[in-house]
């Protein structure tokens, strides 16, 4: 596995529990956030584990995701991830300007 996908795979697992257990939303887009508190913790802890601590990376691909997900829908990108190259290359492309930034 290659390190930026046991990267992406590491950060999204870390915080699929929580995830999981966060309240419920059928918007596809939310105009606010509402990903929990602890979700955001978990997933900026893990980046910055398995980035090397490239936290201004970690908070645009946080941003990024929140901006284009609300919780329900993170949640279910996430639990495909380690089975669907499809769902790899959908979480790659909302990312990738994030994966630009840092070079």
């Amino acid at each position: 596995m290659s390190t930026l996908r046991r990267m992406t795979f590491t950060v999204v697992t870390a915080s699929s529990l929580a995830a999981a257990l966060s309240g419920c939303s059928l918007l596809p887009t939310p105009s606010v956030s509402d990903w929990p508190r602890h979700v955001k913790t978990n997933f900026m802890n893990a980046c910055k584990q398995t980035s090397n601590g490239q936290g201004g990376y970690c908070k645009c691909a946080l941003d990024t995701l929140e901006k284009t997900y609300d919780i329900d829908g993170y949640t279910a990108l996430e639990n495909k991830l380690e089975d669907s190259e499809e769902a790899v290359n959908e979480f790659m492309s909302v990312i990738q300007p994030c994966l630009d930034s840092i070079g």
